[in-house]
């Protein structure tokens, strides 16, 4: 019954101005919420009831749907954190029976960028996408969406928002991917340099994206080295995850590639950890208001996986993806390939609001085993590697390569 209350008051949301009763109590109920469980007392320093004081007036007379989850949005933004989100109902979406704020546009023209050396560079491309139907490759430079530099793009969004920030070639980043993409039945030009330095530019209809919460996949690179790769922390990744390791348990080396991971559910990072790693042990500790939980795991002895392991990350491996790549580096050696992650760590929850919208809010703080929170720090690598646009042109795929130099190199060694 519950459900159904709030989907009719997210429908009416749509069609009409949001009643102030409701407007009240969804203010409320975020103020509270975040009051009552943010692990910190003192709010990083920030004095979160006159926050309340100064965002309340504001609420009050914004009936506006989008304007009001706006401003609470903003409201939760003034701690400075990750993982701090308000979002109307048009945003959220249910992945694997999670409620998520963060919806991305219905459409899609199929293209994954970095900024990289000042230039946003196209990394990859989906498969059946009008980018691939349209023939852009990696390595082509995007000059402008819609007319627009992608840096005007991230320097206008930028304007005026406080809080937590990701590193500014993330948000340029970001910022474009927002623009690629967007309603179904529309489409997008775009002002290209191709792999030769010519101008190009292209229209690109937007297509419905792909449904699919969880893909995962896993094979093996050589016969003795295995290879597995996943988009999100979610579903049952576990059980994917378990029949894999199974079917690459003969291989000596697994590379695991998180690159562009954003996380998920937190709970997965430890089962995870359990299948690589014979004894007991932690991948840290999530700290509450008043209590600490560590993120352990028993171990599963000479059914662990036993070869030689590396991770591969990059800018955008986020969350979760964090967490497990900090655990792995400390507690089963394993190398990491890539470049600093993203740095945006905190545990969170996701809870409906009266509007039909939602809130999701930081309930703890994080840090590895060592006791080094990685909230804005991100995972150092061993082995620093970052895309070229030279490489993408040539297919090349640095980080896989270096897997095999030291493959190579260690077998040589023991010779």
């Amino acid at each position: 019954m519950k459900r159904r209350v709030l989907s009719l008051i997210a429908a009416a949301a749509f069609a009409s101005p949001i009643p102030e009763t409701i407007r009240m109590e969804t203010f409320d109920t975020v103020w509270k919420t975040i009051d009552r469980t943010y692990y910190d007392r003192t709010f990083n320093g920030r004095d979160w009831k006159a926050i309340r004081g100064a965002y309340e007036p504001k609420v009050a007379g914004t009936e506006d749907s989008a304007a009001f989850h706006d401003l609470l949005n903003a409201m939760t933004q003034e701690l400075g954190v990750s993982h701090f989100r308000v979002a109307p109902p048009e945003k959220v979406h249910r992945v694997d029976g999670l409620l998520l704020p963060n919806a991305p546009p219905p459409a899609t023209v199929g293209i994954d960028t970095r900024w990289i050396d000042n230039e946003l560079l196209v990394t990859g491309i989906g498969r059946g996408s009008t980018a691939e139907s349209a023939g852009v490759r990696r390595g082509w430079v995007i000059q402008r969406i819609a007319g627009r530099e992608p840096r005007a793009i991230w320097t206008a969004e930028r304007a005026g928002k406080r809080g937590f920030a990701l590193r500014d070639e993330l948000e340029i980043s970001r910022t474009a991917a927002e623009k690629l993409d967007g309603p179904l039945d529309t489409s997008v030009e775009i002002e290209v340099r191709d792999q030769l330095g010519q101008a190009r530019t292209l229209t690109l209809p937007r297509r419905p994206r792909n449904p699919v919460a969880l893909a995962f996949e896993s094979r093996r690179l050589s016969p003795a080295r295995g290879y597995m790769r996943w988009n999100v922390f979610s579903g049952d990744l576990a059980a994917k995850f378990r029949q894999a390791i199974g079917e690459l348990r003969d291989t000596s080396e697994l590379v695991i590639d998180l690159r562009g991971n954003r996380g998920g559910a937190g709970q997965l990072a430890p089962a995870l950890a359990n299948m690589l790693i014979a004894g007991p042990g932690s991948l840290g500790v999530m700290k509450f208001r008043g209590s600490q939980q560590p993120q352990s795991y028993p171990g599963t002895g000479d059914q662990a996986y036993a070869g030689r392991l590396f991770i591969l990350v990059d800018e955008w491996t986020g969350s979760t993806a964090e967490i497990f790549a900090r655990g792995m580096q400390t507690n089963r050696e394993a190398l990491v390939i890539g470049t600093q992650t993203a740095g945006a760590v905190l545990p969170s929850v996701v809870t409906p609001l009266p509007t039909g919208g939602v809130l999701q809010y930081v309930i703890a703080n994080y840090e590895d085993a060592g006791g080094v929170a990685l909230e804005r720090r991100g995972v150092t690598p061993d082995v620093p590697l970052r895309y070229s646009r030279q490489d993408l042109i040539a297919g090349r795929d640095a980080w896989l390569e270096e897997v095999d130099a030291r493959g190579k190199a260690r077998a040589a060694s023991v010779r």
